[in-house]
């Protein structure tokens, strides 16, 4: 075979394996922490910067049902009965090691109660 031909095999074998031929410049991620009734799930993508691009992050219930809600990165979601998952947009860079708040309230007839408390962390 030709030193022209390897060549050619060599280059196929590197378009194949980086798929176009350019390196990825991003790459999905996520993360999720839970504490009690509460699980914070964070859906991001590592740029090529190293920078965290984060989409959304969603509380969900991981519990029996109640009324209550939930709080996810300081904003609260509706009370449900039962409660219901909460997803927060964010579509911004947010810095590596930041940490999405989620909290679970339950309410007992207007007393509000914390029955879950968790910090899910952009890696």
């Amino acid at each position: 075979m030709s030193i022209k031909r390897w060549g050619t095999v060599a280059a196929a074998l590197v378009l194949g394996i980086t798929g176009s031929g350019i390196a990825a410049t991003q790459a999905w991620a996520s993360n999720a922490s839970s504490n009690r009734c509460i699980s914070v799930f964070v859906e991001y993508v590592t740029q090529g910067d190293g920078s965290k691009y984060v989409y959304w992050a969603e509380s969900r219930n991981i519990c029996g049902a109640f009324a209550g809600h939930f709080q996810t990165a300081g904003v609260n979601g509706a009370d449900t009965n039962p409660i219901q998952t909460h997803r927060v947009n964010f579509n911004r860079v947010l810095p590596r090691g930041s940490c999405i708040q989620g909290i679970a309230w339950k309410n007992n007839g207007g007393q509000w109660s914390d029955v879950g408390n968790t910090c899910t962390l952009i890696a």
